[in-house]
């Protein structure tokens, strides 16, 4: 066990996230998980099991957090690039206002001295150009709301699920906090006013339509209700809405021995979570 355990400090490192973008570390990483699956199928008896498990764990957890840390950097680059187009863009939308500006002006002068109503029909059209972009901006914002809501590739949960929510859950107010790196911290308050708090880490989930996933690998607590029940299974996870305001703790509950239905899931559509933080 001491030699999976020097192994895992070696590669990982004590401090946050090592060697990003280094395609050597991830591979060790993907073959430290390989390795423990490998030890834990041959493991001889349950002590020695429930230590490589909890390595495993840990591992799976690590390589999640690169595989994040390696998509945000990707996302800084693309961000960049974008921006520094956008003001090239910008730059030259400036020019061109300019110039359509000084001669919008030339041909003002000229029009009034025409008719006069020509200006009032330049001030029709140009209304109609600032409804017509505010109305693609609107849209293009609504658009980028529904992306977020997804889980994307490579992603524990949704962007627009990382952060605090709070609703209700039978009769007590419930909060859960959901981070990037897949933990989740629920506070319940009690009637008296005190609270507890539980917390777990998920380290899989599955996409199950546009706003749903399912959690499929986790540690600890990350679901609000205490399930349970003889002969019977239960799965969980999240729905965001597509607007990304609004979240819904799902189930799937059946018997055991058989294979859910994951395109069918139950939640209360009339008490949804709020996210109480940006």
């Amino acid at each position: 066990m001491k030699d999976f355990e020097d192994n895992y400090i070696r590669a990982i490192g004590e401090n946050g996230v090592r060697g990003l973008g280094d395609p050597q570390v991830k591979k060790e990483l993907e073959d430290r998980i390989y390795r423990l699956k490998e030890a834990l199928a041959t493991a001889s008896d349950e002590e020695a099991r429930h230590e490589i498990q909890f390595l495993l764990d840990r591992a799976k957890g690590e390589y999640q957090r690169y595989i994040v840390a390696e998509k945000r950097m990707v996302e800084m680059i693309r961000r960049d690039m974008h921006i520094r187009k956008k003001q090239e863009e910008d730059r030259r939308r400036k020019l061109y206002i300019i110039a359509s500006s000084l001669a919008g002006v030339a041909l003002v002068v000229l029009f009034v001295v025409l008719h006069i109503n020509a200006s009032n029909r330049a001030a029709e059209i140009e209304a109609t150009a600032k409804a017509a972009f505010q109305d693609k901006s609107d849209k293009q914002k609504e658009t980028q709301s529904t992306e977020d809501s997804k889980l994307g590739d490579d992603e524990l949960f949704p962007k627009n699920l990382i952060g605090k929510w709070s609703g209700t859950m039978g009769a007590s107010e419930t909060s859960i906090t959901f981070s990037e790196d897949g933990a989740v911290t629920i506070q319940i308050t009690n009637s008296d006013g005190s609270y507890n708090i539980i917390s777990g880490a998920v380290t899989s989930t599955v996409a199950v339509d546009d706003t749903t996933f399912r959690i499929v690998d986790y540690s600890g607590t990350v679901y609000p209700v205490q399930l349970g029940g003889i002969y019977t299974g239960y799965d969980f996870g999240y729905k965001l809405s597509p607007d990304g305001k609004s979240l819904y703790p799902i189930l799937w509950q059946y018997q055991y021995g058989q294979t859910p239905d994951y395109s069918q899931y139950t939640y209360d559509e009339n008490n949804p979570y709020t996210k109480t933080d940006e």
